[in-house]
């Protein structure tokens, strides 16, 4: 009832302290916080609150005076300070003060030195997460990695377009070379009938032995290769002349005239395809009429036949 609580507040009520080294207040153990009873009485700042009738727990309180003398606080505990009574230290979050004088004796529970004042709370409950801080200045480039391995090799593009053709480069070297020659007179005083070779049996500048006479009206082209041959001579006749290789005629080398008394020549390409190969200048086979080198044509100066022939590769 009402009257009931009145009585309760006016009544003196016995103070019971909890701790023993500090007459004026109660030191909460074994937490910071402790719950006291009816008739047990607790100073806060300074000013005593005793418990409430009829309440089976009641005001919790946290210390914060401890009596006239008080206590000194010392801050983090160190093994080499000299600590007296009532020196107030902390350690690993719990406060403790001192019972004795020591030097070197940490504070623990059941220490004859210290008496736990104040014990470490537990952690409280995260907070809520601040807003984004401001973004950072950028960071300076850092060093270049090493190169990676290589990819796969891609798959083959199309053919491009043929390109335009490109202008004709300047010839190359000849690889070899020679000049056989006949003057009439004296040399091939005789007709060269159809079938027959026509005589180059004097020698021109030349290479060397790439290119070399095996007789009068026969050469041997050393190496396989393709060669350039040219030939003229001055036949008094309507007539033909074939380049042989091997004896065979080449049919693409005919060169000819039907009537007056100019020279038969011709250039052609010819390829070897085996070494040592023989060729000579022939009056084709089947032709009907024999044909005379014509000496001292045009003048009183023997006349020359020519056969050249140049090795391009």
């Amino acid at each position: 009832t009402a009257a009931g609580r009145i009585r309760a507040l006016t009544t003196p009520h016995p103070i019971k302290p909890t701790s023993t080294r500090c007459q004026s207040a109660w030191q909460p153990n074994p937490g910071r916080r402790s719950t006291y009873r009816r008739g047990e009485s607790v100073q806060t700042t300074g000013t005593s609150s005793v418990g409430k009738v009829g309440a089976a727990t009641v005001t919790t309180a946290v210390i914060s005076k401890c009596g006239q003398a008080g206590v000194n606080p010392r801050g983090e505990w160190l093994s080499a300070t000299n600590y007296l009574v009532n020196d107030l230290v902390t350690r690993q979050g719990s406060s403790w003060l001192a019972t004795q004088n020591s030097t070197n004796h940490a504070p623990s529970d059941g220490s004859q030195f210290w008496e736990k004042f104040a014990s470490k709370s537990d952690a409280g409950a995260a907070g809520p997460a601040g807003p984004p801080g401001a973004s950072g200045a950028a960071g300076a480039a850092g060093a270049t990695g090493a190169t990676g391995a290589a990819g796969a090799t891609g798959s083959t593009g199309a053919t491009g377009a043929t390109g335009a053709t490109g202008a004709t480069g300047p010839s190359g070297p000849a690889l070899a070379f020679a000049d056989f020659f006949a003057l009439m007179p004296p040399d091939n005083a005789a007709t060269v009938a159809p079938g027959t070779d026509v005589s180059f049996p004097q020698d021109a500048p030349t290479s060397g032995s790439d290119i070399a006479r095996t007789d009068a009206s026969s050469f041997n082209l050393q190496a396989i290769g393709v060669y350039t041959v040219t030939y003229q001579v001055s036949v008094s006749e309507a007539g033909q002349l074939i380049l042989t290789l091997n004896g065979a005629d080449l049919a693409y080398t005919v060169a000819g005239r039907a009537t007056g008394t100019s020279q038969i020549s011709g250039t052609f390409l010819v390829e070897t395809t085996s070494i040592n190969s023989i060729l000579t200048v022939r009056n084709p086979a089947g032709n009907s009429t024999a044909l005379s080198i014509t000496p001292l044509a045009g003048g009183t100066r023997p006349v020359s036949a020519h056969l050249t022939i140049v090795r391009l590769q």
